[in-house]
């Protein structure tokens, strides 16, 4: 005990004779004390402020270590960050720089969290080689730095991939690539460049694929490729090559990047003398037609008068040239109008009454223009005309004539079918967020609305705002014609009411606004929540299939009818209704083109706005929804569902009349659509009447933060609900109030402390946008340490957190119970059955 005593006492008795020679040394100063200035206690040096330390590690989503990422692999950057005591810096904004690849978010932001950790993510963008990615941070003034190197790669293993050209017999052509016209193209002519990419059993591939085309003339900017270089394909594309000042031969090399095989063609140049010939876009104003026999249906036209024209060297027109005209394709019978002429070509004499033949032949006008009328096929395809200078007039093309193709021009309805249209939003769930990702997009933008001025959801602030984008096409999923018009309407918030199609595409914005519920159902029976079983004034209609709690967040769709019959009202959901005239789909059976008697479809009623998302019109097709005093909470749910009566006749139509044979598998009805041939119609087959197509799309209404919950359910599916033990498994639910899932960009974490850890412990990739009702789920299991040290400033704990887009978070902790080993000398050090 006095060896004790007199340990803890030395340093206070060194201290005191210290400061007792300090003292004498300084006395005695007379009156001089400028003499005596800075003498007596010297106080220790200013430490410099210290900076961060920052770490930085590389994994895949699965958490393993990378030093490589591809186009399939997303790079997990996770930064830390401590102080120079080593202890977590939190709540502190880092940044991230790439030398390659590109940083999700774009911002290269991200907030550390309570363990001083940020995560980024790293992602291809075309480019291979070797990078470095560095994270910076500024703390106390000093800023700081780490870094760590990397490399991307663009290629991605799999099956063998080759490129060439398929042949008219159906035979592959490895590393050619097919041009048309084969003989000499004309100066400021096009060539038609053909690939197709075909596995390793020299089958057209199903992926998708990049190939980049490369040639002298288009390295010289002396030849234009329409599309541009690289190109996105499927099995099968082709391009257009148009000269631009080249002569002689050009070689054209096609790489592909997946497997990096390659096919080369040769464009012939004809040479800036004598007489060219040019295809004219701008003459040739009609690039879709309809499929004979349906224009009348469709208001498209079943020809296109294609021009051309004829120069000198010096690009003056030349009058009464001869040029000759073929198609590349003629798929479906499609042909070219020709009478009168020896040069005419008839399949069938039946073709010769129609003027349907193979080729054609005219002459230039005074200012060299000359046209070949196209006349469509009775199947949906891609076709071009070729034409020639037929300079010694023998009908033939020889090799040294002139020559150029046309662009594509497409044969197909011109309306768009039920399952070809398609309907989305940006953002299914638009939420306050800095994110660029959380951009409402460029209709939003347009309007001056930005959600990074929120901090909240739609159900909370007027003004959040997504684009919502309408693609439309017809029965062969070509672009409808532009100018189509699409219409929409929203059940909540605001929507811009129509657009107009350019390409086939068109969008909208939606923002959000009064009304954000429905007023039928406030009055008689209100959404159903996760938590309405705790309020004994609200109904009890709260049942999760999934666990055994009687509240909280469910994976099920808790207002569904199979859930909870019969159904009831959900919350914070808007219907928006996309409303278009086309034709209903069938499967063609026989391949023809048209709809033939005994092919199935798929019959549709008059469209309508599907509130309770039953797929029926509630308040007709429904029994007991006449009055909402009576009505159960499914006919709540759609009572305010609204249709749009296409016939004006003031009713809703199920378009189900005639009624098929009793045994048949048709449904009630005809098909109607333009493939319905006229004899067809008149026999009462089918009808080519257009109806309403229709799609409808969810959009969340979120609040903040404060209107989310966590439920941790165990492996008997029973809540756990403060605690949560070493050696077991969990299941974590997310949901808002009315058990949507979080926004997309929102992560979870969940971690340990003390003597408790979490297995693969959760760091979400921020969640997917989702519009799907029933809460997130994630799984996760926890481990104790019983060798841990017990620390009150380190506590045995589990934390959950979420992290909405706004930044704004909610947390939770959870107690860990850790078992530690008895020590006498240290009773406090853990708690076991066996201490006294």
């Amino acid at each position: 005990m006095i060896k004790q005593w007199i340990k803890r006492t030395t340093p206070l008795i060194l201290t005191v004779l210290g400061m007792f020679f300090i003292t004498a040394c300084g006395g005695g100063g007379g009156s001089d004390s400028a003499s005596n200035s800075g003498s007596g206690f010297v106080p220790p040096p200013v430490q410099a402020p210290q900076g961060a330390n920052i770490s930085i590690t590389l994994t895949d989503i699965e958490s393993q270590s990378i030093t490589e990422i591809d186009p399939l692999t997303q790079g997990v950057m996770r930064i830390v960050v401590t102080d120079a005591d080593d202890n977590p810096v939190g709540k502190e904004v880092i940044s991230a720089t790439t030398t390659l690849g590109r940083i999700v978010p774009e911002t290269g932001t991200a907030l550390t969290d309570d363990n001083g950790v940020a995560v980024l993510y790293v992602t291809a963008d075309g480019i291979d080689g070797a990078g470095t990615l560095t994270a910076s941070l500024t703390l106390n003034e000093v800023e700081s730095e780490g870094s760590i190197n990397f490399s991307v790669t663009t290629k991605v293993e799999q099956t063998v991939r080759k490129i060439g050209h398929i042949t008219s017999a159906g035979n592959f052509v490895e590393g050619v690539i097919k041009v048309e016209p084969s003989g000499q193209v004309s100066t400021g002519g096009t060539a038609a460049l053909t690939v197709a990419v075909v596995d390793d059993n020299n089958d057209p591939v199903t992926t998708e694929e990049s190939v980049t085309f490369t040639s002298n003339c288009l390295f010289g900017n002396q030849a234009v490729l329409d599309p541009p270089s690289p190109v996105s394909l499927g099995a099968k594309i082709t391009v257009n090559f148009t000269i631009n000042g080249c002569e002689g031969e050009d070689i054209v090399t096609a790489k592909l990047a997946s497997s990096g095989a390659e096919a080369t063609g040769t464009v012939s140049i004809a040479p800036a003398k004598g007489e060219l010939i040019q295809f004219d876009e701008q003459k040739t104003s009609v690039t879709l037609i309809a499929i004979r026999g349906t224009g009348s249906a469709s208001d498209l036209s079943e020809s296109a008068d294609v021009f051309f024209r004829v120069t000198d060297a010096a690009f003056n027109p030349v009058a009464d040239a001869r040029v000759n005209f073929s198609l590349l394709q003629s798929v479906g019978n499609a042909a070219l109008n020709c009478a009168g002429k020896p040069f005419c070509d008839y399949s069938t004499t039946e073709d010769q009454r129609a003027e349907r033949s193979r080729q054609d032949t005219q002459r230039s006008d005074a200012d060299g223009y000359v046209s070949t009328r196209m006349l469509s096929g009775s199947v949906a395809s891609s076709v071009q005309v070729l034409a020639y200078l037929d300079q010694n007039e023998n009908d033939a093309r020889e090799e040294n004539e002139a020559s150029t193709v046309s662009k594509v021009l497409i044969v197909s309805t011109g309306v768009a079918d039920q399952n070809s249209i398609s309907l989305s939003a940006k953002l299914l769930n638009p939420y306050g967020s800095r994110a660029a990702e959380y951009e409402g997009g460029a209709n939003c933008n347009s309007l001056g609305t930005k959600n990074d001025a929120f901090y909240t959801g739609g159900l909370e602030a007027d003004g959040l705002c997504t684009d919502v984008m309408i693609k439309l096409a017809d029965r062969f999923n070509n672009p409808v014609p532009d100018g189509t018009a699409a219409i929409l309407t929203t059940e909540f918030g605001r929507i811009q009411g129509s657009c107009i199609t350019q390409g086939g595409d068109c969008g909208v914005s939606w923002s959000s606004q009064n009304p954000r519920a429905s007023a039928t159902v406030e009055q008689y029976s209100a959404p159903i929540t996760i938590n309405e079983n705790l309020d004994a004034t609200t109904p009890n209609r709260y049942y999760c299939p999934s666990h055994s709690a009687n509240h909280g967040p469910c994976p099920d769709d808790i207002a569904s009818p199979e859930v909870n019959p019969p159904g009831a009202p959900r919350g914070g959901r808007s219907t928006l209704t996309l409303i278009v005239n086309g034709e209903e789909s069938f499967v063609d059976r026989n391949g023809n083109g048209y709809y033939d008697a005994g092919e199935l479809w798929t019959n549709l009623t008059e469209a309508f706005t599907d509130h309770n998302e039953d797929g029926v019109f509630t308040p007709q097709q429904r029994g007991n929804c006449s009055d909402p005093r009576f009505a159960d909470d499914l006919c709540l749910a759609g009572f305010e569902e609204f249709y749009y009566d296409f016939n004006n006749n003031g009713q809703f139509d199920l378009n189900d009349t005639p009624r098929p044979f009793s045994d048949t598998a048709l449904p009630d009805g005809l098909y109607n659509g333009v493939l319905c041939r006229s004899e067809d119609e008149a026999r009462g087959v089918c009808s080519r009447d257009l109806v309403q197509l229709s799609q409808n799309l969810e959009i969340i209404l979120s609040p903040g933060e404060q209107g989310y919950d966590f439920l941790v359910v165990d492996r008997n599916r029973r809540e756990a609900s403060s605690t949560l033990y070493g050696g077991n498994t969990y299941q974590l639910y997310v949901a808002d109030l009315y058990n949507n899932p979080p926004p997309g960009l929102t992560n979870i974490t969940i971690t340990g402390g003390g003597g408790c850890s979490v297995i693969n412990a959760v760091n979400t990739v921020p969640l997917p946008s989702s519009n799907a009702a029933g809460a997130y789920g994630v799984s996760f299991a926890v481990a104790t340490d019983i060798e841990s040290e017990l620390s009150p400033a380190d506590p045995d704990r589990v934390d959950i957190t979420l992290t909405l887009p706004s930044g704004n978070a909610i947390k939770r902790r959870y107690n860990c119970p850790v078992s530690r080993p008895c020590d006498p000398d240290k009773p406090s050090a853990g708690f076991s059955p066996n201490c006294v």
